[in-house]
């Protein structure tokens, strides 16, 4: 994945497993990212599914974050599922607690 928008990575874009946010400072920088962007995937043959794109947004939830142009903080949603968790008692129960706070 990162191979196929390597001009696009860490300037504009960026990648996580298979979730991308596309970003940039002004729309008309933007736009022509985006442009590029479609281009790169139709060159590699890739698809997006069209239910989880979100186009043209000021603030993205993602990767547990909500991201704008002024701050990046944790998703309040996800922290308070957090703080609704168990606590782990065993070995076992930890692992998957240490996921999901990590």
């Amino acid at each position: 994945m990162e191979e196929c928008f390597a001009s696009l990575l860490y300037e504009h874009l960026l990648i996580w497993i298979d979730d991308l946010l596309l970003y940039a400072d002004d729309m008309d920088v933007y736009l022509e990212k985006l442009a590029e962007f479609f281009s790169l995937l139709n060159q590699f043959g890739l698809k997006l599914s069209a239910k989880k794109c979100s186009l043209y947004q000021t603030e993205v939830k993602w990767c547990g974050k909500l991201i704008n142009s002024q701050d990046v903080c944790h998703d309040p949603e996800r922290i308070d599922t957090l703080r609704g968790m168990p606590y782990p008692k065993t070995a076992a129960e930890l692992q998957p607690f240490v996921c999901a706070i990590n």
